[in-house]
C-alpha cells in the first residue's frame, strides 16, 4: 500500500505525518507499506521547517533531508490513498481527478473531527501541539491498516 499525505507546502504537516508514520511502520515491522508527502502550493525543493525539524528530532526522526514537492495528478494515479491535512487541500486535489475515492482527510478518514492546524509560522510549541494531535490521528490509521 503506498500512503500520501498532503498540506499546504509540504515544509511543516505532510512531512512530519509521513515520518512519524514511517517510524511507526517500522517499530512494527509492517511491510509493504510505502509513505510520502507533497503539498498542493508546494515550492519545490524547499526544506522541511526549523520547528518541524525541532520537534521529529527528539523522537528519533530527521528531516533535515527533507525536500518539498508540489501535488500533481501523477501523484493521485501513483498512490493508494491521499490523506490531507484539511478538506481545503482534499477539495483541491478532487479538482485534479473524477475518482475521489481514494482522497480523504487524515482526521475524518479515522473517524475524528476536525483538522490538523497549520503550524506555520508559529512557535514550537504550536508545532509541538500539531504533532501531538497528529499521532492520535496516525495511530488510528495504524491500527486500521493493521486490520486490513
Amino acid at each position: 500500500m503506498k500512503i500520501l499525505f498532503v498540506c499546504t507546502g509540504n515544509t511543516c504537516r505532510s512531512p512530519m505525518a509521513e515520518a512519524v508514520l514511517r517510524q511507526m511502520v517500522e517499530e512494527e515491522g509492517i511491510e509493504d507499506l510505502n509513505v510520502a508527502s507533497a503539498g498542493i502550493f508546494a515550492f519545490e525543493n524547499q526544506p522541511a521547517s526549523e520547528n518541524a525539524i525541532a520537534v521529529t528530532e527528539p523522537r528519533g526522526m530527521d528531516l533535515r533531508s527533507h525536500k518539498a514537492r508540489r501535488m500533481t495528478k501523477k501523484h493521485i494515479e501513483e498512490y493508494d490513498l491521499i490523506l490531507t491535512m484539511t478538506g481545503s487541500h482534499r477539495e483541491a486535489i478532487l479538482g485534479l481527478t473524477s475518482d475521489g475515492r481514494k482522497v480523504h482527510t487524515l482526521n475524518g478518514y479515522v473517524g475524528r473531527s476536525g483538522e490538523i492546524i497549520d503550524p506555520f509560522g508559529h512557535s514550537v510549541e504550536i508545532y509541538e501541539q500539531t504533532i501531538l494531535d497528529m499521532i492520535k490521528s496516525l495511530e488510528m490509521l495504524l491500527e486500521k491498516i493493521r486490520q486490513k
